[in-house]
């Protein structure tokens, strides 16, 4: 699985726990990659956790069963223009950190590239999951 944004990490290690047999996450901050890494190895898969400082997808290399991308609305527009070339056919992108009053702006923008087939409102926050869509 694919992290863009990965912060502290947390996505990529429940992800491991779970059952994805790696993970990539990605981040701008230096701080942040660092502490992933930490976090991902306090619990015990950072074995199988590369964390990349750099912006979005510069530095990934691959494809990916599965892309998170826990990040604001602009981030989230930019990055769907091009993150389906690092998916492997038949993959999800789950998109989270859009607030309610931007869930229609994502939506349409990301609608040339993706296919939505689970969206989420929850507490003022959406959350979409998609496929690439079959058009592209």
């Amino acid at each position: 699985m694919l992290d863009v944004g990965c912060g502290s990490g947390i996505l990529s290690i429940a992800a491991l726990l779970t059952g994805a047999g790696t993970a990539v996450g990605v981040d701008i901050d230096a701080k942040a990659v660092e502490t992933a890494e930490e976090n991902a190895a306090l619990n015990g898969v950072g074995d199988r956790f590369t964390a990349l400082c750099g912006s979005f997808t510069d530095k990934v290399q691959g494809k990916f069963d599965l892309v998170f991308a826990n990040i604001v609305a602009d981030a989230i527009l930019f990055l769907s223009k091009g993150v389906a070339d690092f998916m492997k056919p038949g993959a999800v992108y789950i998109m989270s950190g859009i607030i309610d009053t931007r869930a229609e702006e994502v939506k349409k923008g990301i609608s040339p590239y993706f296919d939505i087939i689970e969206e989420r409102l929850d507490g003022g926050w959406a959350c979409f999951a998609a496929k690439a869509a079959a058009r592209r």
